[in-house]
């Protein structure tokens, strides 16, 4: 019978074919390797988080920039630098060395958070929702992201984005108000008024001096049928909102509105007239106004208010 065929092995070494000096080699150099990357990432985190964004941003600006000069991979300095430039009304500057942070350290929720406040402040509902949407999938814990986000979203009508993060607000945050009044606009926004009322109650119960908590709960009152128990609910919670506000314009309009379909002219007239001279360019009270007055017999001075009006209303049109 002929036998399997062997590999020829070399006398005095193990099949591996490789020495044990060698082998010894291959693993202390396998082992510095893992120890160069160890130490390059604990290097890594430390140069980019070693500090927080507050002490990042509180650091001198010239040193910020030498920083970034001698090293350009230097995701903090990028990070101070921008919030600084922000800081300084120079957006253009704060945007790019925010990127630039970004580029290097991806999941620089700070970075994001600050260019979601340069879109806020700019009115850019958008971009800000998009980069505190970021900021807080990076860190969960970021509740003013939350906040800002939900803000955001809302504005720009978009109630079911928006909901998560007011949420989350408010259960973070229980005695602040913004988060159910935010809840509030939500709900407004999606035709549930019941809900609506419930969160501005809540919002109302932990600031009870905040106004437009008492404004948005009476006007959930206005949608809908103008039953008698409904106007009067109304006209509740403006009275309340004026007595922690008596200066508030849009309050005192609104009370005008419901004592205008309870067709109580006198008072009507009375709450208009005060939302006018509190706010002359609230051209919405006119009209009501006038036609209070004409109802007690001013017809002088409802035809004065009919003319200012129109006025008002060419002017919004460009008129």
């Amino acid at each position: 019978m002929v036998g399997k065929p062997t590999a020829a092995v070399s006398p005095g070494h193990p099949p591996s074919a490789v020495s044990p000096r060698k082998r010894w080699l291959q693993r202390v150099g396998f082992l510095a390797l893992v120890l160069a990357v160890a130490l390059g990432g604990l290097a890594y985190r430390l140069r980019h988080r070693g500090l927080s964004a507050e002490e990042w941003s509180s650091r001198p600006l010239e040193e910020l920039q030498a920083l970034a000069r001698r090293d350009p991979h230097n995701a903090g300095a990028q990070l101070g630098l921008g919030i600084q430039d922000a800081r300084a009304g120079d957006p253009v500057r704060a945007e790019a060395a925010l990127e630039r942070c970004i580029a290097l350290a991806p999941d620089s929720a700070a970075a994001y958070a600050a260019l979601g406040e340069i879109a806020r402040r700019q009115g850019d509902d958008r971009r800000a929702a998009a980069r505190f949407a970021r900021a807080v999938s990076l860190d969960p814990s970021f509740d003013e992201g939350c906040l800002q986000a939900a803000n955001a979203f809302t504005h720009m009508q978009s109630y079911r984005q928006a909901r998560p993060y007011a949420a989350a607000y408010a259960r973070r945050q229980p005695r602040d108000w913004q988060g159910p009044f935010l809840l509030g606009m939500i709900s407004a926004g999606e035709g549930k008024m019941p809900e609506a009322l419930a969160q501005y109650t809540e919002a109302a119960r932990r600031a009870p001096e905040h106004a437009p908590s008492y404004l948005n709960a009476g006007a959930t009152f206005l949608y809908g049928p103008a039953t008698p128990d409904r106007l009067a609910a109304a006209a509740g919670w403006f009275q309340r909102g004026l007595a922690v506000a008596p200066g508030y314009p849009e309050l005192h309009y609104y009370l005008g509105i419901v004592r205008f379909r309870q067709r109580r002219w006198s008072e009507a007239g009375a709450s208009l007239r005060q939302a006018v001279a509190l706010e002359p360019s609230l051209t919405e009270a006119y009209y009501p106004l006038a036609q209070s007055l004409r109802k007690l017999g001013h017809t002088d001075e409802a035809k004065l208010c009919l003319e200012l009006y129109s006025r008002l209303r060419a002017s919004e049109r460009g008129g």
